[in-house]
């Protein structure tokens, strides 16, 4: 494997230097021994590299009106370093992923996404806003109307009235919405304790007053909810419960749909 990324690397600076682009990849298979062929259709070059070392052997014209963006290889066979290095090139990146992970998060209630190398920096900041499915935003005089598929976090500073009631569930740089279409607009912050991180799918939000914070969840597994203030009092479902803290002020939930209570200090 270690062979496999040292031969994606040459063949990366190599496909760089001749402006071969790899931002979106169309993949085919031929016994070609020795040799890594590959094309960015569109450019009228086919380009041969050495398979062990990346190094560019030369380049041979490719018919005109082909298909732009996409790049074509030929390797050795299926499960070889150069097949591996090729595939290595194939990352998602830009606005092709934000797409991908666009559709997916309006497909599906849970996204999840593994990288060991293929997430670029600038690209990570930038994936939270692809996963948002929402589909309406926009501003009627002071309000904001958001419509989203699933729960939501829009950025906000200060506080806020969510459908004209005063909104406990944010942090200091983000307001959080449940599914549905909602209403924000700006008001005063509030007194109470604030629902500030939430594992599970939040369903509503109410203050209660100035040390008792109200909210009902939806969790397929046991849920996580951070607080801006120490519970000293938790409420579930209207039953008095042991608050079970996983932190200063983190508290451990139940699975299912629930309606909690808070009393912080």
């Amino acid at each position: 494997m270690r062979q496999a990324r040292a031969a994606a690397f040459s063949a990366l600076v190599a496909l760089a230097a001749i402006g071969v682009s790899t931002s979106a990849h169309e993949g085919s298979e031929a016994l070609v021994g020795g040799t890594m062929w590959a094309a960015n259709r569109g450019t009228n070059d086919i380009a041969e590299f050495d398979a062990d070392t990346g190094a560019l052997i030369g380049k041979i014209a490719m018919a005109s009106g082909s298909e732009p963006g996409d790049l074509a290889y030929a390797t050795p066979g299926l499960g070889t370093s150069t097949h591996l290095a090729t595939e290595l090139l194939k990352q998602q990146t830009g606005i092709e992923l934000f797409q991908l992970v666009h559709r997916a998060a309006a497909s599906f209630p849970r996204v999840a996404l593994y990288s060991e190398n293929s997430l670029l920096p600038p690209d990570l900041k930038l994936l939270p806003s692809a996963a948002a499915a929402v589909s309406r935003i926009e501003r009627l005089g002071p309000k904001t109307v958001v419509e989203s598929a699933g729960g939501v976090g829009i950025p906000w500073k200060g506080g806020a009235k969510v459908d004209g009631e005063l909104w406990p569930a944010q942090d200091d740089e983000t307001l959080w919405l449940p599914a549905g279409a909602h209403a924000v607009e700006p008001a005063p912050a509030i007194a109470g304790p604030r629902l500030v991180h939430l594992t599970g799918d939040l369903k509503a939000a109410r203050a209660v007053d100035a040390k008792t914070l109200e909210f009902t969840y939806q969790a397929a597994a046991r849920a996580i909810a951070m607080v801006s203030r120490k519970p000293v009092k938790v409420q579930i479902d209207g039953v008095d419960v042991v608050p079970n803290l996983t932190g200063p002020v983190s508290l451990l939930l139940p699975r299912g749909q629930h309606v909690v209570t808070l009393t912080t200090d």
